[in-house]
């Protein structure tokens, strides 16, 4: 259902198409796109959240804005900045990885010289939720009991292809739209989806009710129950676990999708995974003292160079949230003129199309991470936001870089990782969240001595 509208008026920094259902603007500078984060504070992309609410039982961090986001990022931040990250979280990342990758030791013994056929996407989320169970209810969930989490996860966040329900979807938006009311539009997933999200949320709840009778005391649990003291206890409890399940859903799945994506860049690139393997073996088993940055710096390269090449939020989507004016260069080289942006207007911005520009990064579609060996030039770094821009960056960056870089490295310490081209590239889908996920990373590993490791 194409909605009737205005043929598309371009201009250098931006693009307008106005139709009966409002206005559409594709923002193609990187300047403009700051300046209405960081000025204007368009708010949040109104079908996102009715997802997400619908998912959650109610709005959660990250798709709220004004004083609702800042009184919620402010329970929130403290316990996942750098350093909190790296003195409390660094040792039962490191920790749980190592009993997820003996698991694996024990089945390519098994194996007899075979190796073992390794899915890379699922071994990250579950590492991924039995790390968040310590940061969450403060123990480090069983793998086990993760593992039947990250099956959930994987089910809720499984991307439409194309069909009935995407066309009922792209009809529904217009109706809300037509109505004004978008944010309380109703969004159709496949079969089980909202199921899978709801019994997390359930699980979560369980959680915490056994955390509100414990004696030990968690600090993000203590900040958001002060958060949302004004509730009742029962809706205070739900709005915790939605805020918890947001990190799980959001959380773990983007980190999964950066360590698959990287591991088959690894494996498709012999002197990539030569120099990875170098780095990973120049440490003890048992070394954990020293710096990320510092220790595996050649690590971190590869995984900031994935987030570049496979950009795992691809698109930043907003709405204004007030009548604005802005100034735009048509394309016959004339004097800048003002163009009027209503209020409730849709801005998108493609992050994926400054991570692969050829104006800023030379050879953009090559994976390089020697480019982040040494300082970024004043543009790259401008155009370079894997995590977002502004107030609003996601909160967890610091944790999925070190979830993401310890994966990384002590897989590479215990096992030898078999060459796996990718000719045709690495398949991708959307997922539910609307983020890059990629298809069925595999890979053959065997397992290590520790004489192997200098």
């Amino acid at each position: 259902m194409k909605p009737i509208s205005t043929p598309l008026q371009r201009y250098r920094e931006f693009s307008v198409r106005r139709s009966i259902f409002g206005q559409e603007w594709n923002i193609h500078s990187n300047e403009t796109m700051r300046e209405l984060m960081l000025r204007h504070a368009p708010r949040r992309f109104a079908p996102v959240v009715a997802l997400l609410r619908r998912g959650f039982g109610r709005r959660v961090l990250i798709t709220s804005d004004g004083e609702e986001w800042q009184r919620t990022q402010h329970a929130i931040a403290p316990s996942l900045h750098a350093g909190a990250v790296a003195a409390e979280y660094g040792p039962i990342i490191e920790t749980t990885t190592r009993e997820a990758l003996a698991q694996i030791a024990e089945r390519d013994r098994a194996s007899n010289g075979a190796g073992v056929e390794l899915d890379v996407e699922t071994l990250a989320r579950t590492i991924g939720c039995s790390v968040l169970g310590f940061v969450l209810f403060g123990r480090a969930l069983p793998l086990t009991e993760a593992a039947r989490i990250e099956a959930d996860l994987n089910v809720a966040m499984r991307g439409l292809k194309p069909g009935a329900l995407t066309s009922l979807n792209t009809m529904l938006a217009v109706v809300y739209r037509t109505l004004r009311v978008p944010t309380y539009q109703r969004v159709l997933l496949g079969p089980g989806q909202f199921q899978r999200a709801r019994r997390l949320v359930r699980w979560i709840e369980a959680e915490l009710r056994t955390l509100e009778a414990a004696p030990k005391k968690v600090a993000i649990f203590e900040r958001l129950q002060q958060r949302f003291a004004m509730l009742p206890v029962g809706r205070r409890r739900r709005a915790i676990a939605a805020e918890y399940a947001m990190f799980f859903i959001a959380g773990v799945e983007t980190m999964a999708a950066s360590v698959a994506f990287a591991v088959a860049e690894i494996a498709a690139n012999p002197e990539i995974l030569r120099m990875v393997q170098e780095e990973a073996r120049r440490f003890e088993w048992a070394d954990g003292a020293a710096e990320l940055a510092a220790r595996y710096p050649y690590i971190q390269a590869v995984y900031r160079e994935t987030l570049r090449r496979h950009t795992i939020v691809p698109t930043l989507l907003r709405e204004s949230s007030a009548n604005l004016s802005l100034e735009g260069t048509a394309g016959d080289g004339s004097p800048k003129c003002p163009v009027q942006m209503a209020k409730g207007a849709v801005l998108r911005y493609l992050i994926v199309a400054g991570h692969l520009s050829r104006a800023v990064w030379t050879n953009p579609n090559r994976f390089q991470p020697e480019r982040f060996l040494t300082p970024l030039s004043g543009e790259q770094a401008s155009h370079y936001m894997p995590f977002g821009v502004g107030p609003q960056k996601c909160p967890g960056h610091a944790m999925a870089t070190n979830e993401s870089t310890i994966i990384l490295a002590e897989l590479f310490q215990r096992f030898d990782v078999e060459p796996r081209p990718t000719p045709n590239g690495i398949p991708v889908e959307r997922s539910a969240m609307y983020t890059n996920r990629p298809v069925g990373v595999k890979v053959r590993v065997r397992a290590v001595q520790p004489s192997q490791v200098e």
